[in-house]
């Protein structure tokens, strides 16, 4: 089994993870959540070859540095279909209220209701590709495999790659009150891997 060198980049005013993953020693990889901070982004993989950027969902967090990284990188962005439609909400309220929906995210990350305002060139919401559950994406020689994981968003995704799950906001540090997706992850590795915060270890089930 081809063993992944994870590298993670936190980014933005949520703290959010932002993943590099590539098998060890390889310089393929994909860039999971570009959330903000793309000159930073974009640093951390200076030297690699990326061939995609993966989004988990399309929450203001993780999306802030999608178009200047895209533009400068020259890749696909890729998502599952149903994300689309949220990130087009998102813009909608920015245009009527001045601020991304705080409805959308949970009380625990948003406590005030009071989203930051972009500073930042805004993506326009088209995925390049549609990522489907059970499609595996080869990276160089790492299979990540994409699980589609609804319940923070319709079309949310975790990628499965050589025991290590990158759920994006499906799992946070303490659990989530919003999980709806029938899928058990317990048994795709011994290392989750939540939208903010380290790398967690199971020690227990972890039911979607």
């Amino acid at each position: 089994m081809t063993a992944v060198a994870p590298q993670r980049v936190v980014v933005g005013s949520l703290d959010t993870n932002c993943w590099i993953v590539r098998a060890e020693g390889a310089r393929q990889a994909l860039l999971v959540d570009p959330g903000d901070e793309a000159e930073r982004v974009l640093a951390a993989v200076a030297g690699l070859d990326v061939t995609a950027i993966v989004l988990t969902h399309t929450h203001y967090d993780h999306v802030l540095g999608v178009a200047p990284v895209a533009a400068a990188l020259g890749v696909p962005v890729l998502g599952h279909a149903e994300e689309e439609a949220v990130w087009r909400h998102e813009l909608a309220h920015l245009a009527e209220h001045g601020h991304f929906d705080a409805g959308t995210a949970t009380d625990e990350l948003l406590a005030e209701g009071r989203p930051p305002r972009p500073t930042a060139e805004l993506w326009s919401g088209d995925l390049d590709g549609h990522l489907t559950d059970g499609q595996v994406l080869q990276v160089g020689p790492l299979r990540v495999e994409v699980l589609h994981t609804p319940g923070h968003t319709p079309g949310g995704v975790s990628l499965s790659a050589d025991g290590h799950v990158f759920t994006g906001d499906t799992l946070f540090p303490g659990g989530s009150k919003r999980l709806t997706s029938s899928k058990d992850l317990t048994g795709l590795g011994e290392l989750r891997i939540p939208r903010t915060g380290p790398p967690e270890t199971s020690g227990g089930p972890v039911s979607l």
